[in-house]
């Protein structure tokens, strides 16, 4: 018997927005900027936020946390908005691309989001890391929606 080295970060959050306002914010940079890089969070700062927001299309987040330089790039794979989105995500040095899965539903005057971000061969540590990250993002893009 073999065991499946590959896992996965699963995270749901429900906001109090509609779908597509939920959605746009996964494309926008003004708003990236803001919720997935929140200050309040971590000693963080988004520098310069580039996307081509169109399947094949690219994006570049560059930021600056404790005091280091960062940054994420990553392909869209697909958009169908207001439902779903799915893009490569990698951080630049660290040598291992990432799928991050989004499905939005409408559900009581609102969004329920489900984040499947599939990691790989990593340790349980980094699958908990992950989904503390994305919990937090959320919990700041949900104070940015209200």
């Amino acid at each position: 018997m073999t065991t499946n080295p590959q896992k996965s970060a699963h995270v749901t959050y429900f906001f109090e927005a509609a779908p597509e306002d939920v959605f746009d914010a996964w494309l926008d940079p003004t708003l990236i900027a803001q919720w997935m890089f929140d200050p309040a969070y971590r000693e963080q700062r988004a520098k310069d936020i580039q996307l081509d927001a169109r399947v094949g299309g690219s994006f570049t987040f560059e930021l600056s946390r404790d005091g280091a330089p960062i940054v994420y790039t990553g392909i869209f794979i697909e958009i169908s908005r207001p439902t779903r989105l799915v893009l490569t995500w990698q951080v630049v040095g660290r040598g291992r691309d990432t799928v991050v899965d989004v499905t939005i539903e409408p559900r009581d005057r609102g969004a329920f989001l489900t984040l499947v971000h599939s990691l790989g061969a990593v340790p349980e540590r980094i699958v908990e890391e992950v989904e503390q990250d994305w919990s937090a993002d959320f919990a700041s893009l949900a104070r940015l929606l209200n």
